[in-house]
């Protein structure tokens, strides 16, 4: 059995607009208490609160896989043995008796 496509989809809007087709509308003296505005919101916070558990969840390799891949960070470097590595426009503000800023963080694996 085939998913629907909204069952595809990480926007809280195109759940939310699945949940109203299927289910009434609450109303109250012609107010409505459940509309498509208050779903959103709610598939909104359900779609983020998995996605923080999935963050939660992974690996110090996983992240770091996913950190060098997208290049958020470097590979793992020794700074002791080997420095921390440099951009092009570092070096060459190195060279040029400049003084870069080089942001590091410390991996605690």
């Amino acid at each position: 059995m085939s998913q629907p496509e909204f069952a595809q989809s990480f926007d809280a809007q195109d759940w939310a607009a699945a949940f109203c087709d299927r289910f009434t509308i609450i109303r109250v003296e012609d107010e409505e208490l459940m509309d498509e505005g208050l779903m959103i919101g709610w598939f909104a916070n359900a779609i983020m609160r998995g996605w923080d558990e999935h963050e939660r969840r992974i690996s110090y390799e996983q992240w770091l896989e996913v950190g060098t891949k997208h290049k958020f960070c470097s590979e793992p470097v020794c700074n002791t043995h080997n420095g921390l590595p440099s951009t092009e426009e570092e070096d060459a503000m190195w060279e040029d008796g400049g003084d870069p800023c080089v942001p590091a963080v410390r991996l605690y694996p």
